[in-house]
């Protein structure tokens, strides 16, 4: 990480009912997601903290967890970086997310849950909102939420494990190779609603054409 660091967030961003390691996970995250940290990116733990507010533990437990979805590699030394992107990564990720969440969608789909179905609901609106107002932070939250509340009716917990480095590690691509996030969810407004509409009445076959 520089000496000026890119992280110019602040903690109230994502929310204070989250435990530290959650906000610092959030925070870089974000960060990562969002183009503010480059590949290959030295994550000084001290510079976090400073920028932060936060203490050590949470921010290691925040690093332990980006590396888990393979946002963050950890040198044996303890040295965490961003992880690099390559052509080779790109083809990987999103062929596999694309095998597992038509399966996941479709799954989820068959089984819709009201409790899950109101959440998407509410984060597809926020997703809505953060476009309208050129949130950028706001909208990559939302998006990522939106699907996953969809998952949420799924009975297998691991295919939600599975699903979750993939997603964020292809939504990473994206950012860094499509050029603007934003663009591609407004492009993405009316299958986001339609693919709501399938799993609310319970069609996995549409869904999964999505």
């Amino acid at each position: 990480m520089s000496s000026v660091t890119p992280l110019t967030f602040s903690r109230a961003q994502v929310g204070t009912w989250m435990t530290m390691g959650e906000e610092a996970y959030e925070m870089l995250r974000g960060a990562i997601l969002g183009g503010a940290l480059d590949p290959g990116q030295r994550l000084r733990i001290n510079d976090i903290c400073r920028v932060s507010g936060m203490s050590r533990m949470p921010v290691r437990e925040a690093l332990a967890g980006l590396q888990r979805i393979g946002l963050v590699e950890m040198s044996p030394r303890h040295m965490a970086r961003v992880a690099e992107l390559s052509e080779a990564d790109l083809k990987d990720v999103f062929d596999a997310r694309l095998s597992l969440e038509v399966a996941a969608i479709a799954a989820a789909a068959r089984n819709p849950d009201e409790g899950d179905i109101a959440s998407a609901r509410e984060w597809l609106e926020r997703l809505q909102v953060a476009l309208d107002g050129d949130d950028l932070a706001l909208a990559l939250k939302a998006h990522a939420a939106f699907h996953f509340a969809l998952y949420g009716a799924l009975s297998s917990r691991w295919l939600i494990r599975v699903v979750e480095p993939l997603w964020f590690s292809s939504e990473r691509y994206v950012q860094a190779f499509v050029g603007s996030g934003a663009a591609l969810l407004e492009a993405e407004r009316d299958e986001h609603e339609r693919l709501f509409a399938a799993c609310e009445r319970g069609d996995s076959e549409f869904a999964a054409t999505l």
